[in-house]
């Protein structure tokens, strides 16, 4: 199956129906011993996201909260996968990513789904 054009007509579908989003993603920390500080390089991906809900069943999980959203984003715009330690800028507001599924049918990824809270 060709899943390179599922990614594209997801980027496509998410382009058209979604909102422009700022991913913060952070690199591994990494700790100098001689200035004794820990350091941690951010890079900014502006990229399109559906914003939506969680479902019923995604609560009763126990991972996510009252409150929490969820992100759709293609898996063809984001530098590399977000993670728990990222945070993403929605509307003027910041988000901490909780969660990150991928869809991934294959060893491409079609569509992440980032579960976030309010920072």
């Amino acid at each position: 199956m060709n899943y390179a054009r599922f990614q594209k007509i997801a980027k496509t579908q998410i382009k058209r129906f979604g909102q422009l989003v700022t991913f913060r993603l952070g690199s591994a920390a990494q700790y100098d011993p001689i200035a004794g500080e820990t350091t941690q390089e951010i890079t900014e991906d502006q990229v399109y996201a559906v914003l939506t809900s969680p479902t019923q069943r995604e609560y009763g999980s126990g991972l996510i909260q009252i409150g929490d959203a969820v992100l759709l984003v293609d898996g063809l715009s984001l530098s590399r996968e977000p993670s728990d330690t990222d945070t993403v800028i929605v509307g003027g507001e910041e988000w901490k990513v909780v969660v990150v599924q991928k869809v991934s049918p294959s060893d491409k990824v079609v569509l992440y789904k980032v579960y976030i809270r309010r920072s």
